[in-house]
């Protein structure tokens, strides 16, 4: 049975028909506001990037530093508390062995992830190339040996070697 109210697609046109049912809804119409209003606040505020791993050890290593300042800092202030006290003498060298313990294992992971950032930057470092690699070289002599057998191929070989000499050259003034 059809109702008798039932207003169909005019022309047999159901997406524009069903596109205004949609839009009399007015959950469908709080949900397109929401994801218009999410989309405008992406583009707005992109938010945190990805971070390169340089830049995850550098806040790794000031984390580690500022714990071994405040430790430093926590460890000169409980001396100065306990002077009142009987303990004075084995609480101020309990704080000095434990202060020292956390300034030692600090140092030891500054310059543990101090390694780290070396080696990440000696990665991401091109190597250098030669002026002349030996392959141009090697395939320099085999053109001038095969052209006295074959001096459309060993022509062929020679200008080969030549323009990658001359690419080799090209790669390592472009890389200063």
């Amino acid at each position: 049975m059809i109702p008798a109210s039932y207003e169909g697609p005019s022309n047999g046109d159901y997406v524009a028909y069903v596109d205004k049912l949609l839009r009399t809804n007015p959950e469908f119409v709080r949900t397109q506001r929401a994801i218009a209003s999410a989309i405008n606040d992406a583009v707005e505020t992109p938010g945190d990037q990805a971070a390169s791993p340089a830049a995850l050890l550098r806040e790794k290593l000031q984390k580690i530093r500022e714990a071994a300042e405040q430790a430093q800092r926590t460890g000169a202030a409980r001396p100065a508390a306990r002077k009142g006290s009987a303990q004075t003498v084995v609480g101020t060298q309990a704080a000095q062995t434990a202060q020292g313990r956390s300034k030692a294992e600090a140092k030891r992971r500054y310059q543990e992830i101090e390694r780290e950032i070396d080696a990440k930057k000696a990665e991401a470092t091109p190597k250098s190339r030669p002026w002349i690699q030996p392959f141009s070289i090697f395939l320099g002599v085999v053109g001038i040996v095969v052209s006295q057998f074959s001096p459309s191929f060993g022509t062929l070989l020679s200008l080969m070697a030549f323009l990658s000499l001359i690419s080799n050259a090209l790669a390592k003034i472009k890389g200063k």
